[in-house]
């Protein structure tokens, strides 16, 4: 299994019952995966389904299901940065073309994960199964509360250990509150929101960038990455679902 560490630069002994990730909340977003030349390799759906009870891994998080709907033909032509998995790809790739076998990627269709929502607090887990694999070493969505005011600045670090290879290392980000704003995308429209600005210095590969919107009942409603590398991603929620 692998393994982070996670300090995070906050005070987080305040638990609340969830507003954004309650049981009959389901998230849509709308996600482009851009090469560092400009072209639009992927663009394709993630859900968001809170299960409405603690993380099994983490038991202090609000556990959450994350469902990809794969661009398959675009991802054909996608190379991992992580090297481990993109040698296990290869091998498969390798394997199923000398049985004859059509090869339509290796790919993770769901992901399990959790969130933090305290009186002070907002963080998630990034998307990071298949191209989005990148969130790794950029800035983690969160939100201090207390610091939402335009031009407050907070800091964290994230150790990525075992498990990924060549993305292991330390992330320092910096965060800063641009100012309130307003968001609109697909059937979704929210006022009173708040645009962060930030920043992750991964210790080995150099510095990735998340522009992303806060909206205190849906979370973060848009993401938008920019990579060591040049790969960018765009990350937008288009729908809310409500169940009964």
């Amino acid at each position: 299994m692998s393994l982070i560490c996670v300090f995070v630069i906050s005070c987080m002994g305040n638990r609340n019952i969830p507003i954004v990730y309650t049981k009959n909340k389901k998230y849509k977003y709308e996600a482009l995966f851009i090469k560092a030349d400009g072209d639009t390799l992927t663009k394709e759906y993630i859900f968001i389904t809170s299960k409405g009870r603690p993380w099994f891994f983490d038991r202090s998080q609000i556990a959450y299901k994350v469902n990809y709907e794969p661009d398959t033909l675009g991802l054909k032509e996608f190379t991992n940065p992580v090297n481990q998995k993109q040698l296990f790809y290869d091998f498969a790739k390798q394997r199923s073309e000398s049985k004859g076998r059509p090869f339509y990627g290796v790919l993770d269709h769901v992901e399990r994960s959790g969130a933090i929502e305290e009186s002070d607090f907002f963080w998630i887990h990034p998307f990071r199964k298949n191209q989005y694999v990148y969130t790794e070493v950029a800035p983690f969505p969160q939100i201090e509360k207390n610091y939402l005011v335009k031009g407050e600045i907070w800091r964290d670090t994230i150790w990525i250990l075992s498990g990924w290879d060549n993305f292991i290392g330390t992330c320092a980000s910096e965060y800063l509150v641009q100012g309130n704003c307003n968001y609109s995308s697909g059937a979704v429209n929210l006022e009173n929101c708040w645009q962060i600005s930030s920043v992750s210095n991964h210790s080995l590969l150099g510095k990735s960038y998340l522009n992303y919107i806060y909206n205190s009942s849906f979370g973060i409603v848009e993401m938008k990455y920019e990579f060591y590398d040049g790969v960018k991603i765009e990350i937008n929620l288009i729908e809310v679902i409500y169940n009964d």
